[in-house]
C-alpha cells in the first residue's frame, strides 16, 4: 500500500491518499464528520485498499490551514481532490464516501460536481445545519457549509439547550438518545426550514447507496435517509438508489476497520458504548451490520 499527503499550503486541500501498489482503476473520496476525520480514515481506509480501490480521505477543518470549528466550511474545497485524482491520476471510476457530518460535505461535492458514478452515506444527514463556536454550543447564525463563497439553507438546532454527549430517556424513542440528537429531532418541526435546506441529491446523477441505524443515538440519520429517499422517488430518479436500515443499528453502522491491522482497536469495541449506547447493548448485531455495510459498499462501487 501507498500513501501520500496534500496539505492545504501546497495541494489546496488537506487529506491523505491511500492506494494499492498496482493502478487503480476505482478511488473513493472519503469525508467523515468532526476533528478527527483523519483518524477515521486510517481505520477504514486500507479496507477500500485491500479490495482495489484508492481512498482520499479529505478532512474538513480543526488541520493547518483548515478552520477551528465548524462555521462556513468551504465544500468546494474538495473539488481539488476530485480534480487530483480525475484529471491528474486519470483514474476512471470514481466515488464519494460521506459519513455522519461528512454526509452533507460528500453530497454537497457530489451535487455541484457531478463527478461520481456512486455516492455513499452512511449515518447522514438529509440538511446541513447552523454554524457553532468552537465550544459546540453558541449558535452563530451562519450555515456550516459553504460552496463557492455562497452558504447553503440550513437547519438550526439549538445545542446550547441540551449537554450534546448526555442520554436522554424521551417519549420519542424507547431508547435513550443524545441531546444532540433531541436538539435535531426539535429543529426539524420547523418543516419549512427543513424543507428549504434538504440536500438535492437527485442533482448527482449518481447511483446512490444509503445505510443508517433505526437506532442511532447521535442523530435521526433513519429519518434523514428516509427524507432523501422519498425526495429520490418523487423525483423519479433515473439511477439506481438503495437503502440500508439496521433495526438495532448505532450511529457506527458503516465500514469495519481492518481486523488485522486494528486488534487493540476491536479489544476496545466494548468500551465504545460509553459513548455509544446502542453499540453497547446490541453488540453483536452491530458488528455484524459493520460486517455487512463493509461489503455492500465495496460491491456497490465495483459492480
Amino acid at each position: 500500500m501507498k500513501t501520500k499527503t496534500f496539505t492545504v499550503k501546497t495541494d489546496g486541500f488537506a487529506g491523505k491518499l491511500y492506494e494499492p501498489d498496482d493502478e487503480p482503476q476505482y478511488a473513493v473520496l472519503m469525508v467523515f464528520g468532526g476533528a478527527t476525520g483523519m483518524k477515521m480514515g486510517a481505520l477504514f481506509a486500507p479496507r477500500f485498499v485491500q479490495n482495489g480501490i484508492a481512498a482520499l480521505v479529505i478532512s474538513l477543518f480543526g488541520m493547518e490551514g483548515l478552520p477551528e470549528n465548524v462555521d462556513r466550511l468551504e465544500a468546494d474545497m474538495i473539488e481539488k481532490a476530485v480534480l487530483y485524482l480525475k484529471d491528474f491520476r486519470r483514474i476512471p471510476h470514481l466515488s464519494i464516501y460521506g459519513q455522519s457530518m461528512g454526509s452533507i460535505f460528500a453530497l454537497c461535492t457530489a451535487i455541484q460536481t457531478k463527478a461520481f458514478e456512486k455516492v455513499i452515506i452512511v449515518s447522514p444527514s438529509h440538511v446541513p445545519f447552523e454554524a457553532t463556536a468552537k465550544d459546540r454550543k453558541t449558535m452563530l447564525g451562519h450555515s456550516c457549509v459553504m460552496w463557492k463563497g455562497k452558504e447553503l439553507s440550513y437547519v438550526s438546532p439549538d445545542f446550547s439547550k441540551y449537554k450534546a454527549g448526555r442520554y436522554y430517556r424521551t417519549d420519542s424513542t424507547d431508547y435513550p438518545v443524545t441531546g444532540m440528537r433531541l436538539a435535531y429531532q426539535e429543529a426539524y418541526q420547523d418543516k419549512q426550514k427543513e424543507e428549504t435546506a434538504i440536500l438535492p441529491l437527485e442533482e448527482t446523477g449518481a447511483d446512490i447507496l444509503m445505510i443508517a441505524g433505526e437506532m442511532d443515538e447521535s442523530w435521526p440519520s433513519a429519518y434523514s435517509v428516509k427524507k432523501l429517499e422519498e425526495r429520490l422517488k418523487k423525483a423519479q430518479y433515473p439511477k439506481q438508489y438503495r437503502t440500508i436500515l439496521f433495526p438495532k443499528g448505532s450511529h457506527l453502522c458503516g465500514m469495519k476497520p481492518d481486523e488485522e491491522d486494528n486488534r487493540l482497536l476491536y479489544r476496545l469495541i466494548p468500551l465504545i458504548g460509553i459513548m455509544y449506547r446502542t453499540f453497547s447493548k446490541y453488540r453483536k448485531e452491530n458488528l455484524s451490520y459493520m460486517e455487512q455495510a463493509d461489503c455492500e459498499i465495496i460491491q456497490w462501487i465495483k459492480e
